[in-house]
This record gives C-alpha cells, sequence and structure tokens, in this order.
C-alpha cells in the first residue's frame, strides 16, 4: 500500500468515531498573540492571521463596487477591458492598490501603477484598464480552475490599510476566461 493511500485510509477512519479503532493526536493548543493590556492573550489557529477587520471590509463595500465586466475584448492570448470601480453610497475615497489574481490568471494594469486608480469623493464611477494572462497550465492549477473567476484585489478607503476585496467576473467575461486557459495550455484546440 502507498504511503498516501495509507495516510488516505487513517484519516477517513479516524474523522468517524468508534471507526476501525485509529485516531488522530489532540492537536497542540493554539499560539496566542501578546496581551492587549487587559494580561490576556488571544489565541490565534495555527497557519492563520488574526481576521482582518470586518468593519472596514463593509465600509469598503458600502463605499464602492468592483465589477469585471463582459466588455473586455480577445487580443491575442490577453484580455483586455476595464475592472470597473462604482460609487454604492459613501462618499469616501476608494483606491484599488494592486491587483492580486488568482491562481490560473494574473489580472494587471497595461503600465504599473500604483495605485491602480482612486475614486475620488463625489466621483460616480472609475474605469481601469486591465490586462488578463493565463499564466498556469499546470495540472494543479487547473484543477483549482473552479475559483479561476474569482479575481483578488487589495483596496483602501481614505487612504487607509490594503484589504483583500475579491470580484467575480461577470458569466460573459466567465467564458472568454475559459476559451483563453484552453487557447494558452492546448494550442490549436
Amino acid at each position: 500500500m502507498t504511503a498516501v493511500r495509507a495516510l488516505a485510509g487513517l484519516l477517513a477512519l479516524s474523522a468517524f468515531p468508534g471507526c476501525g479503532g485509529a485516531t488522530v493526536p489532540a492537536a497542540a493548543p493554539p499560539p496566542t498573540l501578546p496581551a492587549d493590556g487587559d494580561g490576556r492573550g488571544v489565541a490565534v489557529p495555527r497557519g492563520h492571521r488574526p481576521p482582518p477587520a470586518v468593519g472596514v471590509e463593509a465600509e469598503l463595500r458600502d463605499a464602492a463596487e468592483l465589477r469585471l465586466t463582459p466588455e473586455f475584448v480577445r487580443v491575442g492570448l490577453e484580455l483586455r477591458g476595464p475592472l470597473l470601480l462604482e460609487r454604492q453610497a459613501d462618499d469616501a475615497k476608494v483606491s484599488v492598490v494592486e491587483p492580486g489574481g488568482n491562481i490560473l490568471f494574473t489580472i494587471r494594469p497595461p503600465a504599473p501603477a500604483r495605485p491602480l486608480g482612486v475614486l475620488a469623493g463625489g466621483q460616480d464611477a472609475l474605469d481601469l484598464p486591465m490586462v488578463i494572462t493565463a499564466t498556469r497550465c499546470d495540472g494543479h492549477a487547473l484543477a483549482e480552475s473552479k475559483r479561476s473567476y474569482i479575481f483578488a484585489f487589495f483596496t483602501a478607503l481614505d487612504g487607509g490599510e490594503p484589504h483583500l476585496t475579491t470580484v467575480t467576473a461577470e458569466p460573459p467575461l466567465q467564458r472568454q476566461l475559459d476559451r483563453l486557459a484552453l487557447d494558452t495550455c492546448r494550442p490549436g484546440s
């Protein structure tokens, strides 16, 4: 039996109490952050950072919405089009600081810029030109392509700290992304 199959079997048995008698050792207690003046530390699960402030993320969503619209045009092995930043309710300044992409695609401005753009107070919308390329064709990237329509951007409110914001490509753009990945990873298909 291979090591992978053996591990998979152990994990399967340990998921259900009383099945096969296999057990998984208890995890060590999570590390704690230093006390914040009250003498108590804050437990943080292993491999995780404390989540960003929910209030700031909500404020960003209330201020403006990011959209990857169907207006992207195919140019060779690239898709070129706008990232649309639309005012919602708040009149705060919203900056798109930098793109993060996803496992299969890279999204970037045509020319390096930081920030990518700023929606000023009183401004209703801003189109930010973007270029999307398929940059990974390995099996792992293609297997994770179920999330290939979700792109990460770092945005900031009123010059504050950047926070991760995800944007899902609209359905017509999703079809273009599928074709781009197919043409890039399997030329001639």
